[in-house]
């Protein structure tokens, strides 16, 4: 300093500006957070039954060759369990759907039906969730009954088009309860930083 200025000394910190700074911290890694460590995705668990089946006696192996090979091709699809189909297979008709799923181990019980008429094979489906009433109804798809593959292979896509569906549904009110409490964290963060001043 120069010889007779006045010495002037900083202005003490204050503590309600140490608060607002730890407050928008804590915010930001609320904010980044998900970004830098996204959810694991939600494995859904499925299990196909043999399917109803309306027709020729000569094409009643349908009713299990359909699911059989939507299982085998579900089994690609990232993010989607499927229950071996020779086990499935074994619970008769009269079993609970809800006794099905909880043997299995799965939350999602596939029942359905194959009709084959003139040669044409026309197959829909329906999704049952365990511990729920709601059921999502999938197709109908319809092929020549010797193309019976083609007819799985488009079942098996819609069924995955089902799984991801309600996994963006799912998403979708996760990303809604981390808003809600990161809104409720930034009130918060604020209102302690304005009882402090």
């Amino acid at each position: 300093f120069p010889a007779g200025a006045p010495r002037v000394d900083p202005p003490a910190p204050r503590p309600w500006a140490w608060l607002a700074a730890g407050a928008l911290l804590v915010a930001a890694v609320i904010a980044v957070w998900p970004r830098l460590f996204p959810p694991k995705p939600r494995i859904v668990s499925v299990a196909l039954m043999v399917l109803d089946y309306e027709g020729p006696e000569a094409n009643k192996f349908l009713q299990e060759f359909l699911p059989a090979v939507m299982g085998e091709t579900l089994r690609t699809v990232p993010e989607m369990q499927v229950a071996p189909f020779a086990s499935s297979r074994t619970f008769p008709r009269s079993d609970s759907l809800e006794a099905v799923a909880n043997a299995l181990g799965v939350e999602h019980v596939v029942t359905g039906k194959v009709r084959v008429d003139r040669g044409q094979l026309e197959g829909w489906l329906e999704v049952h969730r365990r511990g729920g009433p709601d059921r999502v109804r999938v197709g109908p798809r319809s092929a020549p009954a010797g193309s019976a593959s083609e007819a799985a292979y488009l079942l098996a896509a819609d069924l995955d088009e089902a799984k991801v569906l309600e996994a963006k549904r799912l998403a979708e009110e996760a990303i809604r309860a981390r808003t809600e409490k990161h809104e409720i964290a930034t009130a918060q963060a604020e209102v302690a930083a304005l009882n402090e001043q």
